[in-house]
């Protein structure tokens, strides 16, 4: 009988063709990045405790978690920030005030204090041009007609008689 001899060759991996490598360092990648994203919250989130209790009140864990709950859904710090420096300004220093900014921010698509301030000038300048086009509507003058029976009264107005 003749051995017939078979080799079964099984790759190894290369350095740069490793699926199992690769998906390691992606995996090594993501977190990373997300730790240096939770860093930045962290540090955003101070900044906005900082401003809101040297202008507003004392922190208190709840609202904390509500202004870490905002940052995380994408509003930036400088956009909350400027929320509550509109509720300063408006003398209404409570978190409710503020939330309500924000919730309204994210209803349109709002994220940062640049964007927040535009939408405050078109805001304003709508208000102005409706104020304005209010204003310079014609007034009309009714003189107060009186009729003296139901016949003069179909004759002048219903054009009857």
């Amino acid at each position: 009988m003749e051995y017939l001899s078979t080799k079964t060759w099984i790759p190894y991996p290369s350095k740069h063709g490793n699926p199992i490598r690769q998906k390691t360092e992606d995996n090594i990648t993501s977190i990373n990045n997300k730790k240096e994203e939770e860093r930045n919250i962290q540090k955003e989130l101070k900044d906005v405790i900082e401003f809101y209790e040297n202008n507003i009140t004392l922190i208190t864990s709840f609202i904390s978690e509500d202004m870490e709950k905002y940052l995380k859904s994408g509003l930036y710090a400088d956009l909350i920030i400027e929320a509550m420096k509109e509720a300063v300004s408006r003398n209404k220093r409570n978190w409710k005030y503020v939330t309500g900014i924000l919730n309204d921010c994210i209803n349109n698509k709002v994220y940062t204090a640049k964007q927040f301030k535009i939408r405050q000038e078109e805001f304003k300048s709508n208000k102005t041009q409706t104020h304005q086009s209010n204003k310079t509507k014609e007034k009309v003058e009714y003189d107060e007609v009186e009729f003296s029976n139901e016949e003069e009264y179909k004759e002048k107005i219903l054009g009857k008689g």
